[in-house]
Parts: structure tokens; sequence; C-alpha cells
């Protein structure tokens, strides 16, 4: 095999194994980071000479390296499937989108829209037709300390869903806080983002945080509940399509960023299935593959964990192989895999 300039090829010494010299340089890795620098052509390089004099500790008994190479290898290689599952699972929402925006679940003829080909019960309206109202939200100041109100923020609003893991606070009087409480339903988009792909983003608030209220930098619209279903306007929007639609009606900044204001969303051209429960039936597909990437990621997550708490442990003396129930921990990788 060959390799260009900028790839270093580190060849084991007979008695080191390469998955125990992979472990140790992800170990180290922190300060292989720190040694980068710009080259002379402009990217980001790590010299040479800084691979070469890269030391790493090595077990005395060249088969205890062996064995911790190994045991990390698997690991590394059930976070490398779980990652594939849920990239998986992502291709397949996205074409799982596609279709049922295109053709629906009743297999009927199509018509031809704005928006592209439609089922031909389906209508595709403004969205002003399916909302109450809209409105921007608070430029009240916010911080992390706990107060009544909590208030969503764009860090906060992921495609479809609410993200409460980084939650800030602000001070209001009742009837200010009045104006901007969210009610189960309400649709919340991000209204300016400097990335595009993020600009219009749209969650369905759900109850949680309780008692939530919204920033300046979202919008949000209370649908008309007799017309869509939230989840399924949300999903829309989250769809290629949708944010493709989004993204052309999206206002460049002097900044950089880019704006929608209620204007543009209200004119956002959505396809309307003729009855409430074919939107539901839609959204429950949806919700199916979403609970499946979202078990993936969380998968992930806890090998990725374990891949950590090992390479410490193991690659500083902290615990030997031996000390190691190899048997439980095949155990667990086949569970994570499987699941």
């Amino acid at each position: 095999m060959a390799f260009n300039q900028d790839i270093k090829a580190l060849v084991p010494r007979t008695r080191i194994s390469g998955s125990f010299i992979r472990a140790a340089i992800y170990q180290s890795r922190d300060y292989l980071l720190s040694r980068i620098v710009p080259s002379a052509h402009g990217t980001m390089t790590l010299n040479l000479d800084d691979v070469r004099t890269f030391t790493i500790p090595t077990p005395q008994d060249p088969t205890e390296g062996d064995a911790i190479g190994s045991i990390l290898d698997s690991v590394f290689d059930a976070m490398d499937l779980a990652t594939q599952q849920v990239t998986a699972a992502e291709a397949l929402r996205r074409a799982a989108m596609q279709l049922l925006f295109s053709r629906g679940l009743r297999g009927e003829a199509q018509k031809d829209t704005e928006i592209g080909p439609v089922p031909e019960s389906w209508d595709v309206v403004a969205f002003e037709t399916v909302r109450q109202w809209l409105q921007y939200g608070t430029s009240t100041h916010c911080t992390y300390e706990p107060t009544e109100f909590p208030v969503l923020r764009i860090p906060n609003i992921t495609p479809g869903q609410v993200d409460v893991q980084d939650i800030k606070f602000a001070k209001f009087s009742a009837a200010e806080a009045e104006r901007y409480w969210l009610e189960n339903g309400d649709l919340i988009f991000i209204r300016t983002n400097g990335v595009i792909e993020r600009l219009g983003a749209c969650a369905v608030y759900e109850g949680q945080p309780e008692g939530a209220l919204f920033a300046s930098y979202l919008i949000r619209a209370r649908p008309k509940l007799t017309r869509i279903v939230p989840r399924f306007a949300a999903y829309f929007f989250g769809s290629e399509l949708g944010t493709g639609i989004i993204a052309g009606r999206a206002t460049p900044a002097a900044d950089g960023k880019y704006n929608l204001n209620t204007g543009n969303i209200d004119s956002l051209p959505i396809p309307v299935p003729p009855t409430l429960d074919e939107q539901r039936e839609i959204v429950a597909v949806l919700d199916a593959i979403d609970r499946k990437i979202n078990l993936h990621r969380r998968k992930r997550d806890v090998l990725d964990e374990l891949f950590k708490t090992l390479l410490h442990k193991l690659m500083t003396g902290e615990i030997r192989v031996a000390d190691l129930d190899l048997s439980a921990l095949s155990s667990r990788l086949t569970v994570e895999v499987a699941a």
C-alpha cells in the first residue's frame, strides 16, 4: 500500500502489537493534537520529528500489550458498528420522509404541485392557513441560575423535538411570562443562524421543560389542531424537501447569518393530508424510526464511555487484563451490538 507525505505510518516492532500502539495513541491524543502546527502551504500538520520522539509506556510482558490491544479493538469495533447502524437508520429516515411526503400511505395516484408530486387527495397550502398566530420570543437576559421560568434558546431546538440538556432561566413578572408561555403542540422555529441547514429548524413543545418560555431568536407558531398535527408539520419542515424550501426563503445578513421573519414562515408551503388520522399514521412511522436512531445513538454513547474508561484504566495500569471478567465484557459487547 502506498501513502502520501501527509500521512505518517507507524510500523510496530515485533514485540509490540499494532493494536496496542493504536490504543496508546488514543490515550495520548491530547498531547499529539497540541503538537499540530501550520505547515508552509497553510494546512495543519504533525511534524515527523514529533512522531519519532513520541514515547508510550509498554508492558514488560508483550502478551499483556497484545491482550490490551485486543480488548480495546473489540470495543472500538463495536463502536464502529453502532456508528454504522446510526448512519443506516438516518438514511432510512431520509428515504422514508421522501416517500411519505410524496406518496403518503394510501397508495393513491399523485399530482404535481409547487413542492413536487403529492397524493391527489392532499392539499399544498401556505403555512399561515394552518396556524392560529406567530410570535417572536423574549429578549430578556437569561442565565444558568435556576428561577421559576426556563427559557428555550437556539441550542434547545432540534428537528422535531426540544433538547432539555442546556436550559437557561430568566426573571419575569407573571404578566410578562404569560406572553411567552409555551403550550403543548406549539411549533418553535429557529429564525436566525449562521448555518443555513439549522435555519428554520422546527421543534414541537411537548411539556418539557415544564412552564417553558422562548427566546427572541425563535418564533412560536400556535397550530390549528383541527387542520394539522404538530409533529407532522415538524417532520415535514425537517425533511430534505422542507429544509430546502426554508433555505430558499432565507435572507442573508451582513454578519454572515441567515434570517427568517414571520412573513417567510407564513409563506412556507406545506402538504396537508385530508384527515388528521393519516397525518398521525405518518408521524407514527417516523416516530418509530426516530426511536431506532436514538437507541443506536445511546448504544454508541455507552460504548464510547466504556472505551474511554477501559483505555484509561488499562493504559495507566490501574487495572490489569487479568483483573477483567472477559466473559462478562464479551457478553456486554454482544448485547450492545445486537440491540
